[in-house]
């Protein structure tokens, strides 16, 4: 029957209309609402009945929503989102910014040798591999969660890369390929996020040090794989990085990775303690590079020889004293001290080619607590440098150059653990540790790049919110478009 206009009051206005019926079941005391959609002939009970689409109930004067309508409702929504994101996806194609990216990057993949059996593949490297940069910078950093991010974004993955696959891949099959690729030929891929970077003004400042990736600890390596990296504080770059071995440390691995790098006259690198070595300060200054290291107990002459000349009473000393800087709920005082590295014996000067004309350098810093809860804390700390006494201001100058060796763990070590999680990578097999530490650098470049485009701009966001603009493979192909032509921010850092 056709609702009464008491029926009518009760039921949703958005069902009302000519074929809205209404039939009473007397033993649950409901009325049942549907609309009658068609009537055809049913050849076994030979008669005619109805076909309809149920939209609920009516009982005790309460309407309740039928579930299959509810059902159906939520399917017709998600239809309309998907061809809306449909629409956005050919709408960003269309961007010249976001194609010249999706050719690039297709071409840059290609350069990958394939080390399977050809005969044996399912999946083309150049699909794999794009994948991995598009879902890196999204924050899908290991095998499994780039899997579920090849299964969740397929339709967008079809729209970026010819012929991709229909089928899903097993993070499986991305874990053996990061470990059967060897890493000298992912480097050039990863080369156009890393190296090619780098500013190529005069005397930039890089800084070499070690990091323990410490889910890989295994019984050969006890604190997890080391990996000495070098950075540009200048360009805010990660450059290279080494994984130390079973068989090699980290100071018979550096002089080997400088020489990889596109080191000029002028440069100055920075480590710490243990890269203080006369094999390592030879070639850098063979090179016209120069440097500054810190000097301790594992080069006690050198470092005893410092302390006697600034504890000596006539000194020919420099000293730079900044404003007190405030963070952290403490607040930290630091002086810079610089005297004449000619004033350093003979041999000692013979030994560390760069210290004649150079400086030798004591930093102190005191560390007090705001809140008075921990004890005021002094720490001091002695340094070579190449960096010439009489130069102007050379002591600001060397007081800037220590402090920026820090930026290797404010700004790239912590990103990396952060921000992308490079500490819990759980393997051994250093193929893999190798390239997914390296793909996760090149992530944290490419938004470092889109970081300072939006500085330029007036805008300043972290990289864990640039990370998080780069959530779906669209996304993330913008950002790309962005970085490869440096084009205007595709997002709106309000949203």
């Amino acid at each position: 029957m056709k609702p009464t206009d008491d029926l009518l009051a009760i039921i949703p206005a958005e069902f009302h209309g000519d074929k809205l019926r209404c039939t009473w079941h007397a033993k649950q005391a409901t009325w049942y609402v549907y609309r009658v959609d068609d009537i055809v002939y049913d050849p076994v009970k030979q008669h005619s009945i109805d076909k309809r689409t149920q939209f609920g109930k009516i009982k005790d004067g309460k309407w309740t929503y039928s579930p299959s309508w509810l059902k159906n409702r939520e399917i017709e929504q998600l239809k309309k989102q998907l061809e809306a994101k449909k629409d956005d996806v050919d709408r960003a194609m269309e961007n010249p910014a976001t194609a010249y990216a999706v050719e690039h990057l297709k071409e840059i993949t290609t350069r990958v040798p394939d080390p399977r059996q050809q005969l044996k593949t399912v999946y083309r490297l150049d699909h794999i591999l794009t994948v991995m940069c598009l879902g890196m910078l999204g924050g899908f950093t290991g095998a499994m969660s780039l899997a579920d991010y090849w299964s969740r974004y397929r339709y967008q993955l079809c729209r970026i890369m010819d012929d991709f696959p229909d089928e899903d891949i097993s993070h499986d099959t991305i874990n053996r390929l990061l470990r059967l690729i060897k890493p000298e030929h992912f480097l050039p891929l990863m080369s156009i996020f890393t190296s090619d970077l780098i500013s190529h003004t005069s005397e930039r400042l890089i800084h070499v040090d070690g990091k323990a990736v410490r889910a890989s600890k295994t019984d050969d390596a006890k604190s997890g794989r080391y990996l000495l990296n070098v950075y540009d504080s200048g360009s805010r770059m990660f450059v290279a990085h080494e994984l130390i071995g079973a068989k090699n440390n980290e100071i018979s691995v550096v002089v080997d990775l400088l020489k990889k790098l596109d080191l000029k006259p002028g440069d100055i690198m920075t480590a710490d303690a243990m890269h203080t070595q006369r094999a390592t300060v030879a070639y850098l200054q063979s090179i016209g590079v120069g440097y500054c290291l810190a000097a301790k107990d594992n080069q006690e002459k050198l470092a005893s020889e410092i302390m006697r000349h600034f504890a000596a009473v006539e000194r020919r000393v420099k000293t730079h004293t900044p404003e007190p800087e405030s963070g952290h709920d403490r607040i930290e005082i630091r002086e810079t001290e610089i005297m004449p590295g000619s004033i350093m014996s003979k041999k000692l000067k013979d030994q560390w080619p760069g210290l004649a004309g150079g400086s030798i350098v004591k930093t102190t810093t005191q560390r007090i607590a705001k809140n008075g809860d921990k004890p005021e804390t002094l720490e001091t700390r002695y340094f070579i440098c190449t960096i010439p006494y009489k130069s102007e201001n050379s002591e600001k100058r060397i007081a800037e150059v220590v402090r920026s060796h820090w930026s290797v763990e404010n700004q790239l070590h912590w990103v990396l653990d952060v921000v992308f999680g490079e500490d819990r990578i759980h393997a051994s097999d250093v193929n893999y540790i190798n390239n997914r530490s390296m793909c996760l650098k090149a992530a944290s470049n490419i938004l470092r790049t889109i970081q300072k485009i939006m500085a330029e701009r007036g805008v300043e966001i972290s990289i864990s919110r640039l990370k998080e603009q780069c959530a779906t493979p669209m996304d993330a192909m913008e950002v790309l478009g962005c970085f490869f032509e440096k084009q205007k921010i595709p997002f709106d850092v309000n949203d």
